[in-house]
């Protein structure tokens, strides 16, 4: 039987928050800094999340994200990270 995918019809933020969920097993849910904008596993979570829907640029997915949640840090902040 094949495993179960998410599929590029579902939501953005119900793709998220499972990916989220995921990650959040195996990465840390806590800020380490104060000034840090999102936590380790919601950054994991919205990186995967451009492969499920499959958009080939990550600085222009990146900014449709940026759209939806203005508290995300710059794409460059992000990618260092």
């Amino acid at each position: 039987m094949a495993k179960h995918r998410l599929h590029h019809s579902l939501g953005r933020r119900y793709v998220i928050r499972h990916l989220y969920f995921w990650a959040k097993k195996h990465f840390s849910d806590q800020k380490t800094c104060p000034h840090q904008k999102v936590t380790d596993a919601m950054l994991v979570a919205l990186l995967l999340s451009r492969l499920v829907f499959k958009h080939p640029f990550p600085s222009i997915w990146w900014n449709i994200l940026k759209e939806d949640r203005p508290g995300l840090p710059s794409y460059t902040q992000a990618y260092t990270r």
